[in-house]
């Protein structure tokens, strides 16, 4: 009897021991379940990018002096998503990735791809300023993504931006960054800022594409399409001006003395400059001469205004001692070579050159009158 009571013990102990392994068993395949991530409660729907702000103004990226790097960043700033974005991970065999799938209807507001500030690549896209592009992140605390930021495009259009091995996505907040880049090329192209827009914008209300945690194709990972409008983000432009202009000989220019002879040689040219004080965020300024009294075969030139005077002669003008400037013609434009607060623009070289206009000459006085109109931007 007492041999068998130590043997029931014995059974016993070893019944506990199988009992403490195979809880421990279980506990270890669920850690090994299969997690997927999905936006919101995994149904889709639409957001807004929303109450973007840059308070401090921007200055334009001076292009003169040979400054023509292709894209200029001028801003980057947060916003929010309204309605309010969100994901969560749970069981499930759909994924973790992060993926874009950008507007293709025909990429009517994208201007291309390119290197963003953190070293990814993203779409441009269009502001209501010709050269004037913004690029747009989503991203959480754990990372995101560029839409147009991905490699490879599967059959449906969708590119993987993220891939993580773990649940990184569960629990967060998802916001937008907006970064404003200044395309120089374009901008040139462009004539800039001329129209004297105060803020930049989105150019209207349009989709920038979709976006997705884990497969865009499963019944609860539905993708969601992120949204701008003109409203979504409202950048000022620092005002351009400029305190004087003045010429280094002052408002008269002495053509000096002349022979008759004189005009059968080559022209004698007589150079001035015009210089701009004081400017801020002043980026390039056009030049057009203006003129009540005009000759030559196409009004090319400066016509004597004095009564009884010299004839078959005019003035003609040059910008930087190169560039005809015919009197109520088209403007000549004078990059910046910069946008700081309190600069010069530097000198402008101008020359002015007696010549003859096609008529018969005669000799007496000549006296010019022009006004040389300045609009910076």
């Amino acid at each position: 009897m007492r041999m068998f009571r130590n043997m029931t013990g014995r059974w016993s102990f070893l019944l506990l021991a199988k009992i403490a392994l195979t809880g421990w068993l279980v506990l270890y395949g669920q850690a090994w379940a299969a997690q997927e991530c999905r936006f919101g409660n995994g149904g889709g729907g639409t957001t807004y990018l929303v109450n973007g702000s840059y308070p401090q103004g921007i200055r334009w990226a001076a292009n003169g002096g040979g400054q023509m790097l292709t894209m200029r960043e001028l801003a980057t700033f947060e916003l929010n998503l309204s309605p309010t974005l969100t994901s969560e991970c749970s069981m499930g065999n759909d994924g973790r990735q992060l993926g874009e799938h950008s507007t293709d209807v025909p990429y009517t507001y994208t201007r291309g791809r390119g290197p963003q500030i953190d070293g990814e690549m993203g779409n441009y896209y269009t502001t209501n300023i010709e050269g004037v592009v913004f690029s747009v992140k989503i991203y959480s605390s754990a990372g995101g993504g560029y839409f147009g930021g991905g490699g490879d495009v599967d059959s449906k259009g969708w590119s993987t931006l993220v891939n993580p091995s773990d649940t990184i996505w569960d629990g967060k907040t998802w916001k937008a960054r907006i970064t404003i880049w200044q395309d120089s090329y374009d901008f040139v192209d462009s004539k800039g800022n001329q129209k004297n827009y105060t803020t930049i914008t989105p150019l209207t209300t349009f989709s920038l594409g979709e976006m997705t945690l884990g497969d865009p194709s499963d019944s609860n990972n539905k993708p969601w399409t992120f949204m701008v409008t003109p409203t979504t983000f409202q950048v000022p432009i620092v005002t351009s001006t400029c305190q004087t202009a003045q010429l280094d000989e002052g408002n008269n220019i002495d053509l000096g003395e002349y022979m008759m002879s004189d005009f059968n040689a080559s022209p004698r040219t007589t150079n001035f400059r015009v210089q701009i004080l004081g400017c801020d965020n002043v980026w390039a300024v056009d030049v057009k001469l203006l003129a009540n009294k005009t000759t030559g075969s196409q009004n090319e030139l400066l016509g004597n205004t004095l009564q009884g005077g010299a004839e078959g002669v005019g003035v003609q003008l040059y910008a930087d001692n190169s560039t005809p400037l015919p009197p109520n013609g088209l403007a000549f434009t004078r990059l910046s070579t910069t946008t700081a607060p309190g600069s010069s623009f530097g000198l402008m070289n101008f020359s002015a050159q007696l010549v003859k206009d096609g008529k018969a000459m005669k000799a007496g006085e000549f006296k010019g009158i022009a006004t040389l109109n300045l609009s910076y931007y």
